[in-house]
């Protein structure tokens, strides 16, 4: 408590890739921040502070990555901040989701006064979707490949996309022995199990992941919209 802290203050940053540089500057040498623990410093603001709380407070998160307890390097922040993320603007994902989740960060925190009743809404069916995809698949199943017990996000993001909406998370609780046997069908096709072990971040691969799993869906279910394309380098995912 006696002990003097020294601090710089940094006034008039030119982009936030700059604060990331000085902040991986100072990790040299030491336990390295998260990219969320990083996204949580360099961009702050209401969004920030409110999914920072939703997600602790989640026992489904929790339940997700097998813990009792939040993540203490921000996993379960950053699983709902992709979640947010993609649901709000996947048509303007450019291919990184670094830089993705940072500007939708940035969007919402500026925005936060008019967009948190409907984040809010949001959050409230990522936490239904995720606890009927774990009453499908169940907690130790759910987002996993074949043979392997490693919690894989990039399927999530694809699984609770689409489970988010209620009309087709009912149709999926509906009808759960078509739906696990589609899964395991998806695991199967060349082109998803490439997208979920390579540059999974890519443009091509995101929306490959969204696109597969969205027609396994629709041959059992009727989605109110078609699954996603590439069109002029962006996903088009029209009705969501």
């Amino acid at each position: 408590m006696n002990h003097t802290l020294r601090t710089v203050v940094i006034r008039n940053w030119p982009n936030t890739e700059f604060l990331h540089l000085v902040f991986l500057r100072l990790n040299t040498g030491s336990v390295k921040l998260s990219p969320q623990e990083l996204r949580q410093a360099v961009v702050p603001g209401g969004f920030s502070d409110y999914v920072d709380d939703a997600a602790a407070a989640s026992s489904e998160i929790q339940a997700l990555l097998s813990r009792k307890t939040p993540d203490p390097r921000m996993r379960d922040v950053e699983l709902l901040v992709r979640y947010l993320a993609l649901h709000n603007f996947v048509e303007k994902y450019p291919g990184r989701m670094k830089t993705f989740l940072d500007e939708s960060c940035e969007k919402l925190n500026n925005n936060w006064d008019k967009s948190q009743y409907v984040v809010k809404e949001q959050v409230r069916n990522f936490k239904e979707a995720t606890k009927a995809l774990i009453d499908i698949f169940g907690a130790n199943r759910i987002a996993r490949k074949e043979n392997s017990k490693s919690f894989n996000r990039a399927i999530f993001d694809a699984l609770v996309f689409y489970a988010s909406e209620p009309r087709i998370r009912d149709a999926m609780l509906g009808d759960r022995d078509r739906v696990i046997n589609a899964y395991n069908e998806v695991l199967k096709n060349p082109e998803f199990a490439e997208a979920i072990e390579s540059d999974t971040a890519g443009l091509p691969h995101t929306e490959a992941r969204l696109r597969i799993w969205g027609e396994a869906l629709h041959n059992i279910i009727a989605l109110p919209a078609a699954p996603p394309k590439l069109v002029d380098g962006r996903i088009s995912f029209a009705g969501f």
